[in-house]
């Protein structure tokens, strides 16, 4: 008796991946394991849904997702009657992934290793949503005669079965083709590698899909290495509560939806935006997986039409049995005629056989507590592997129990597009935060607003004590540290902030320093003669020597007359042209400048009585100009004669006080000189508590707004109100803003409608109070900073979250933005007696090192 041959080992020809994608193609297909299926994916585009510029722009986030599931639920063939047309519905995966990874700065960003260090361990999240539809192959579909094709589609069939790989990749060309184009009509794009490795292996933080896992009954756990899971097993398979605490693994709860149980809810109610209640800081989806056949809008209408005398007999059937009551009963028909409402024009298409299955971070002992508003959440007890395997992407595995059929529109307007992002290019900004709940890094440029010829003035509104200083020295600290040139007005007497920017390599100087120097003269300033001629008459007009409206009146034009000759005769100082005009005036007896000598002996006396107007001043040519060498130069007031104006002032020039209309005046030339000086450099000049420039005249900012934009030279200003740039016209000079707490609703309507925004819920929270339960607990909604206790030092606190302002970008976005301090700028800040000490201490032996002066004793002014 011979021998059996014996069976050759099974050994697999492929990987056998934990993932279910076997290959990816550069045009966004996609085949699967193990049904050898091809898909294909595209991202979704994203914007934020709740701080959107209004709410129909809200709405319009979830518009390209409701047009992609119109678009490939038309592709169906021949729809008629769901019983008839369901096999040919599209199959379509939604796959939302929301992964926490540790910030990492754009690698050509000049501050790159700077910023790694000071927020590496800050928590960001790389959140994107795909849309995947699984393709239609089609046999032979190469050109060539009638043999070619036939010839085309038996090779065809045969490498489909070879292997067991599936048809070849070519013969699901015409489908993709036509999947592509319906997909780009709607806005959708191409993932990158790194968007579908994430997508691919969210539950392992993007990297390696194979990873070691720990199946109970309510979730699921992933280990870093094989080590760590045979150690948890061998300690206790069943019971985690009992691991070692070194054991390096992490969590995840798999629940599904079972039910929606909101009813006649517009795109724009909460209740719809479902998914946004998955982001918050109490409740952290990781994944969502939204699987079904997408079924025309048209077969819909007609299913409702087909089963409402049947529900309706059902639903009275019910009503006289006793079992519904008759307000259920009214309202359940109020359900339907909703529904039928909805499918009665344009009607959308319905996503059949839905499974939504929803990955959370940790063990969720109990389900209820992360479900959102108007869902229902079941636990999947004993299904957590099959839950697992179903949420990727092309699975097979259907372990839902809870087949939903929920219109596309109510997936489309979920706010599972949304994503708060926004601010300046990361390549070349410094860090200002990252945005409150979605966690992404938000940068601010220097020279952002001229790459796009935009307009120049940033303004940053915020009420004393929301942050709005720290935030300045924070931004001005890390654009020092890329090399912008920066000029800082700092107008407070007292509350300087030399220390912390000092400590940064920034020089310092008071407007003492200025005084009757004639360095800010407009003739110094402008280049063009005409042009200083114009700006010397505005300085003069803004101090007022005469100290009256009648004076002035009577020779304000021979004031404008004479410097205008004087300029065009070799002036070089505003005195100088002053009284070359006045000369010419003695000289051929002509009143043509009608400025007598003794007009100009007035204004005169008030540049040497008052040095703060002698700063902008010059009597004759020869003095050095006001120009800013490299780095950041700090001016404040110091032990100068500068008068703060009257908040309620409305024209400073009707003050009875010269020095406080000289004092208005010095501010708004520095500004001038500032600006200059910074031209074509790519600088930035900060101007904390700008409404003094305000009190000078109303044209003073839109006149700082239009020097910005000839020279590329960004102003930001800072200040508590908005309504008098509204009041301006200050609007198209602004093109971006940062908005902290204002208390006062009228003004953040103000600084909303600046840049276009009517959302009442950004008003809401801008104005929330600090505290509430009379002041005894923190509020969440306010934007002021919180505090919590700081368990190595007792009795102190700590930072739990930083002031949070909204930015609004030149793309028009508005991202809260919590302020993140680094731990360098925090030690720069701090006033502690130590940590002053400690600070001066390095400060003396690096100027004994370097053999020179230190920062601050070193001229602040280009030589």
């Amino acid at each position: 008796m011979g021998k059996k041959d014996t069976p050759a080992l099974d050994i697999a020809k492929h990987p056998q991946w934990e993932t279910h994608i076997l290959e990816t193609y550069p045009d966004g297909r996609i085949r699967c394991v193990p049904e050898n299926s091809v898909w294909l994916v595209r991202e979704l585009p994203q914007a934020s849904v709740p701080d959107a510029e209004s709410v129909r722009a809200g709405v319009e986030v979830g518009a390209s997702l409701d047009r992609a599931q119109r678009e490939i639920a038309d592709l169906t063939q021949n729809p008629i009657r769901r019983v008839v047309s369901k096999n040919n519905y599209r199959e379509i995966q939604i796959h939302w992934v929301n992964v926490p990874r540790k910030f990492t700065a754009d690698p050509e960003n000049p501050i790159a290793d700077h910023l790694n260090a000071q927020f590496g361990e800050v928590e960001t999240y790389m959140r994107k949503a795909i849309l995947a539809v699984r393709l239609i192959p089609t046999m032979g579909v190469a050109k060539g005669g009638v043999l070619e094709r036939v010839g085309n589609a038996i090779e065809s069939f045969i490498e489909s079965t070879r292997e067991k790989k599936g048809a070849p990749i070519e013969d699901y060309d015409r489908d993709a083709m036509q999947v592509s184009i319906a997909l780009s009509r709607a806005g959708l794009e191409i993932p990158d590698p790194a968007t579908m490795s994430m997508a691919d292996s969210w539950f392992n933080y993007g990297k390696a899909a194979s990873v070691p896992t720990i199946s109970h009954d309510d979730h699921i756990h992933f280990f870093k290495t094989p080590r760590d899971a045979y150690r948890a097993h061998d300690v206790s398979p069943r019971d985690c509560a009992l691991w070692p605490a070194d054991v390096s693994e992490h969590a995840i709860t798999f629940a599904a939806v079972s039910k929606f149980t909101m009813s006649d809810q517009t795109a724009s109610s909460p209740l719809a935006r479902w998914v946004l209640a998955l982001t918050n800081r109490d409740v952290e989806a990781r994944c969502i997986s939204i699987r079904g056949r997408l079924e025309p809008g048209k077969v819909s209408r007609q299913e409702v039409k087909a089963q409402h005398s049947k529900y309706t007999a059902d639903l009275e059937e019910l009503r006289t049995a006793g079992k519904v009551t008759k307000v259920e009963f009214d309202e359940r028909l109020a359900q339907l005629a909703a529904i039928e409402d909805e499918y009665a024009y344009d009607p959308p298409p319905t996503l059949i056989e839905t499974s939504i299955i929803i990955a959370f971070s940790g063990i969720v002992d109990d389900i209820e507590q992360v479900q959102p508003p108007g869902v229902e959440l079941s636990p999947m007890l004993n299904k957590q592997k099959d839950a697992f395997a179903s949420m990727k992407i092309g699975s097979p595995v259907r372990a839902n129990p809870h087949p939903l059929e929920p219109t596309a529109a109510l997936i489309a307007y979920s706010g599972l597009p949304s994503l708060s992002e926004g601010g300046d290019s990361p390549r070349e900004g410094t860090l200002v935060g990252f945005s409150e709940v979605d966690r992404q890094p938000v940068y601010i440029s220097p020279s952002a607003a001229f790459e796009g010829d935009a307009a120049p003035l940033l303004a940053c509104y915020a009420d004393t004590g929301a942050g709005k200083t720290v935030l300045l020295q924070s931004m001005a600290v890390g654009l020092h540290k890329i090399g912008a040139p920066q000029l800082i007005v700092n107008p407070k007497r007292d509350a300087s902030m030399k220390d912390t920017l000092v400590a940064a390599g920034a020089h310092h100087m008071t407007l003492s320093e200025l005084e009757g120097t004639g360095m800010l003269d407009p003739f110094r300033t402008f280049s063009d003669p005409l042009e200083a001629a114009s700006n010397a008459y505005s300085m003069i007009n803004s101090t007022n020597p005469f100290g009256g409206e009648s004076a002035w009146n009577e020779y304000s034009t021979g004031i404008i007359a004479a410097l205008r000759h004087g300029a065009l005769n070799g002036a070089q100082a505003t005195g100088q042209a002053l009284q070359m005009g006045a000369d010419a005036r003695k000289a051929d007896g002509s009143r043509r400048f009608d400025l007598p000598q003794a007009a100009v002996d007035k204004i005169f006396e008030a540049a040497e009585a008052s040095p703060l107007f002698g700063a902008s001043f010059a009597f004759e040519p020869g003095r050095e100009r006001f120009r800013l060498g490299d780095g950041t130069l700090l001016v404040e007031v110091g032990k100068s004669a500068f008068r703060r104006p009257a908040e309620d002032v409305i024209d400073v020039r009707l003050d009875t006080n010269l020095e406080v209309r000289a004092s208005v005046n010095l501010l708004r030339t520095l500004v001038w000189a500032g600006a200059a000086s910074l031209s074509n450099r790519g600088g930035v000049i900060h101007f904390d508590e700008s409404w003094m420039l305000e009190k000078a005249d109303a044209t003073v900012l839109e006149e700082v707004g239009r020097m910005a934009r000839s020279w590329s030279v960004s102003v930001w200003l800072y200040t508590q109100k908005a309504t008098p740039h509204v009041q301006m016209g200050l609007k198209s000079y602004l093109s971006r803003a940062l908005i902290g707490h204002l208390k006062d609703p009228i003004e953040a309507r103000a600084a909303l409608d600046l840049f276009g925004f009517k959302n009442e819920r950004i008003v809401d929270r801008i104005v929330a109070k600090q505290y509430t339960h009379g002041g005894r607990t923190q509020n969440d909604q306010a934007l002021h900073a919180q505090f919590e206790p700081d368990p190595e030092r007792p009795g102190k606190k700590r930072v739990k979250r930083g002031s949070v302002f909204y930015s609004i970008d030149l793309k028009g976005r508005a991202v809260p933005t919590e302020v993140k301090l680094s731990e360098e700028f925090q030690y720069l800040s701090s006033s502690t007696p130590e940590v002053v000490a400690q600070r001066k201490a390095e400060q003396e032996r690096l100027a004994q090192m370097n053999g020179d002066l230190s920062s601050d004793e070193e001229s602040p002014l280009a030589a």
